[in-house]
C-alpha cells in the first residue's frame, strides 16, 4: 500500500516538472519570443499575428494557447478582431454591468448596411440592440444610422430603467 502511494507521488512530481520551466516560451499564452518579432507583431503556435490599421494601439493576443488564433486583449480576455468600419464609429455611452466592467465597444458595419456595435458578443449588432442596456437617458447618444449616413429612428421602448449596484455600494445589498 506504501510502495503505491510513493509511485503516485513520484509520477506526479515527473508530471509536474515535465509541464515545463520558466524560458523563452509563454506556453500558458501559445506564444513564443522570437527575434525577428516586432512590437506590432505577436507569434501565436504558427502563425504571425499583425495588428490592422484599424486596431492601430489595440494590445495583440493569442486566442488559444494550443491552437493559436490572433485577438487583441480586451480586459483580461483575448478576443478575435471586430470588423471595423470607419463610417460607424462607436457610440459615447456608458453602460454599467452588474459586475462593474465596462465593456469595450467597436464600430462597425451589420449586413443590412446599419452602423453597429461589436462588443466581442457574436459580432456585429445595430446599435438598436444596445436599447435593452442603455439608461433611457443616454438613448439619443446611440444615434442609429446606416452606413452611408442616413437616420434611423429610434424604436419607441429603447432604453433600461434597471439600475446596476457595484457589489458593496450602498443599497446593492452586499
Amino acid at each position: 500500500m506504501m510502495n503505491s502511494v510513493v509511485r503516485y507521488i513520484v509520477l506526479g512530481a515527473v508530471l509536474f516538472a515535465a509541464c515545463g520551466g520558466d524560458d523563452d516560451d509563454d506556453a500558458s499564452k501559445g506564444t513564443m519570443t522570437s527575434p525577428q518579432a516586432k512590437a506590432d507583431e505577436k507569434i501565436c503556435i504558427k502563425e504571425t499575428c499583425k495588428l490592422p490599421p484599424e486596431l492601430k494601439g489595440e494590445e495583440l493576443c493569442c486566442m488559444d494557447p494550443f491552437t493559436g488564433g490572433c485577438g487583441i486583449k480586451v480586459t483580461d480576455m483575448c478576443r478575435a478582431y471586430p470588423k471595423v468600419d470607419t463610417r460607424c464609429p462607436p457610440p459615447e455611452i456608458n453602460v454599467p454591468t452588474p459586475a462593474g466592467i465596462m465593456p469595450r465597444v467597436f464600430g462597425c458595419c451589420t449586413d443590412d448596411n446599419q452602423c453597429g456595435i461589436d462588443f466581442g458578443m457574436g459580432g456585429c449588432r445595430p446599435r438598436t440592440f444596445a436599447c435593452m442596456f442603455v439608461p433611457k437617458a443616454q438613448v439619443d447618444m446611440l444615434k442609429p444610422q446606416t452606413c452611408d449616413g442616413e437616420a434611423v429612428p429610434l424604436p419607441e421602448n429603447c432604453g433600461s430603467n434597471m439600475v446596476f449596484m457595484l457589489p458593496g455600494v450602498a443599497g446593492s445589498g452586499s
